[in-house]
């Protein structure tokens, strides 16, 4: 179940950091293990990049928008690995010996 927290008028707001260990403090469950390790490496990646104490009201700021924007543009080096695990991943399934 959800939690819902009134923020008081003044107050900054949580940081990167600590909306991050917020979220993935929610799927600290075995069913969701898979999806905690995912969601941990892109929002380590996102505190390294952006700074984890930076706060999250912060990130309205015109070139803090513009800096995430490009952060979360796909990479070529990146979808050229993904396209390689998946050729590789065909190409193992293809040619298993079946008993």
């Amino acid at each position: 179940m959800a939690t819902m927290h009134r923020l008081h008028p003044g107050s900054a707001g949580p940081s990167l950091g600590e909306a991050a260990a917020g979220y993935l403090a929610t799927l600290d469950h075995p069913e969701t293990a898979g999806t905690r390790r995912v969601y941990a490496g892109t929002l380590t990646a996102l505190r390294a990049e952006l700074g984890a104490d930076r706060l999250i009201a912060d990130l309205a700021d015109p070139a803090a928008a513009t800096q995430l924007t490009a952060w979360l543009r796909p990479r070529p080096s990146l979808a050229g690995r993904h396209r390689r695990r998946q050729r590789l991943s065909a190409h193992f399934d293809n040619n298993q010996v079946s008993h």
